[in-house]
């Protein structure tokens, strides 16, 4: 992987010894560009990525352990913590330090346009490349990227919010994109981040904020008049309207409260394409036992329909004019075997070509035998029937999985 190397094409006449010669310059393009990007932790607990080229439904190539490939000598350790995916560089979070991740060329080397790494070859540590402050500390959680809905993370207990359109990585410090301090907890719905953007603010204090983009400000939740205290955000999943941007739409929030959980639902209204303060519709009771052994939460695109995932188990329930929540009227849609872990659940890949009327939902699984992850597609439209639209191995437990096209992590 080398560019700017020089050469030359000479045509030289043997009858009147006259010669042509053009000089010019060449770059050698890796083979491991990817399609898609896969962050994944091996056995001994090492965090790798593996480039994969191809669409979802038929990937042709694979090219796994990359850091092994191009950095044999300083692999990536630590906990994961979150991934972020740029036009040019992947950033890995860890609790690692001093560097507390990497960030990694996700390109060929472009020394012209100011750009010399190479494919797969760190660019840096993602304290000095990301976060450029002076805490030497630093403790990440909620790291979080949809493509066109604004990302974030929280370090240190301060929630930090980028734009989620710009396409290279996030550079802030600790008076740079603060959306709030005193962090515990930041959640969205999993489906809808471009068109249905709130995300909710948990406080160490107890107290719920809100927001919608990453250039608005934080606003507080109130029901009946009073600032919203929660224990913990335990889930949130929105409506399926049909519309796009600045439209209306429910959300819903599942939270605890000591030992009690309940789920919020609040209307977000836009007037003249101004988002409104989000406003309480109902509140329902949800059974305590039940809810901590819920895993996920999350909703449908193209239908009135939420899911959560309970042990190993996809249940969908009817949300349409619902005023109490009553899991025994959810239809268990699929179960997965005891060999598998239930990695991630999300609506959909972004990139791939599964588009809202698709009614798809997608599983990341590892099994635990077989030391392999695995992307399958639940097509919850149709009830009970699950197809595996595609499928993919990684080999180790997969974390996280980008796509190259939009820079989008789903």
């Amino acid at each position: 992987m080398a560019a700017n190397i020089p050469g030359s094409f000479i045509v030289h006449n043997k009858l009147n010894g006259l010669e042509f010669r053009q000089t010019f310059t060449f770059k050698v393009l890796s083979n491991y560009t990817p399609s898609y990007v896969a962050v994944y932790e091996k056995g001994d607990g090492r965090l790798e990525w593996m480039s994969l080229q191809g669409t979802p439904d038929h990937f042709t190539r694979w090219f796994d352990d990359m850091i092994a490939r191009i950095n044999p000598g300083n692999p990536l350790r630590g906990n994961y913590r979150g991934t972020l995916y740029s036009m040019n560089e992947l950033a890995v979070f860890t609790d690692h330090a001093n560097d507390y991740g990497r960030t990694i060329s996700m390109k060929n080397a472009d020394p012209q346009g100011g750009f010399p790494y190479q494919l797969g070859e760190y660019t840096g540590t993602v304290k000095g490349n990301v976060y450029k402050g002076t805490e030497q500390l630093l403790r990440f959680s909620d790291v979080t990227f949809g493509y066109g809905a604004s990302k974030y993370l929280i370090m240190n207990k301060v929630l930090y919010v980028f734009n989620g359109l710009d396409r290279k990585l996030p550079i802030y410090n600790e008076q740079t994109f603060v959306k709030s301090r005193d962090v515990k907890q930041a959640m969205s719905s999993k489906q809808f981040q471009r068109f249905k953007k709130i995300t909710f603010v948990l406080h160490n204090d107890g107290r719920v904020g809100c927001y919608h983009v990453y250039n608005d400000e934080m606003q507080w939740v109130t029901v009946n008049g009073q600032t919203l205290r929660l224990d913990s955000l335990a889930g949130c999943f929105t409506e399926a309207t049909g519309l796009g941007a600045n439209q209306s739409y429910n959300v819903y929030l599942v939270g605890r409260q000591g030992t009690q959980y309940k789920m919020y639902q609040f209307l977000v209204k836009y007037v003249s394409r101004v988002v409104q303060p989000a406003s309480l519709v109902r509140i329902m009771d949800v059974d305590a036992a039940f809810a901590a052994s819920v895993k996920r939460w999350w909703g449908s695109f193209g239908e009135n329909y939420g899911f959560y995932l309970q042990g190993n188990s996809v249940y969908r329930f009817d949300y349409y004019e619902m005023t109490s929540f009553q899991p025994s009227l959810a239809q268990n849609i699929i179960t997965f075997g005891s060999e598998y872990e239930v990695v991630d659940v999300l609506p959909q890949i972004t990139g791939s070509g599964l588009r809202d009327e698709d009614y798809l939902t997608v599983a990341l699984l590892y099994d635990r035998a077989k030391n392999t992850s695995s992307l399958l597609c639940l097509q919850h439209r149709v009830g009970s029937t699950y197809s595996p639209v595609y499928r993919y191995y990684s080999g180790p437990r997969c974390m996280a999985l980008a796509s190259a096209f939009n820079h989008g992590i789903f």
